[in-house]
């Protein structure tokens, strides 16, 4: 992860009480983890594609507010043996919004999520617009 956070030029720990742009990011509600655990004892992060929809949204800032995310749930034993479950909930994404993501921030996010000390184990993707599918079907 120290690795990764150097490429990117981000700190080692987030702060979002002194980073404003990360406070923003944030009050999008585009990330949140839910409060319980799934039937596999994984903590659940949720990944609300609507947050692309606010044109002044910076997808950068984004991703540092998923990394923040996943850095508070990654403190448990728990989730860094067993894992993390993502629930993508695709509800009014468009094609229009794909014109925000750039090759650079699909490189971000992956390399986010390959530095982190547990494992992605499952991403369920739900409401997914049906002119969406053949991206899905790219991406899979």
């Amino acid at each position: 992860l120290a690795a990764f956070r150097d490429r990117q030029g981000w700190p080692y720990r987030f702060d979002a009480t002194v980073d404003a742009r990360l406070e923003e990011a944030l009050r999008t509600d585009m990330h949140w983890v839910l409060p319980g655990l799934d039937r596999g004892g994984r903590r659940i992060m949720v990944y609300n594609a609507r947050g692309l929809r606010d044109p002044a949204a910076d997808v950068t800032n984004l991703q540092r507010a998923a990394c923040f995310l996943l850095e508070r749930i990654t403190t448990e034993d728990q989730t860094r043996r067993r894992g993390v479950v993502v629930v993508a909930d695709c509800a009014g994404a468009s094609l229009g919004m794909l014109r925000k993501l750039r090759l650079r921030d699909a490189q971000r996010g992956m390399d986010m999520v390959a530095g982190f000390p547990c494992r992605l184990r499952h991403v369920y993707v739900i409401n997914l617009p049906r002119v969406l599918y053949p991206v899905a079907a790219t991406i899979r």
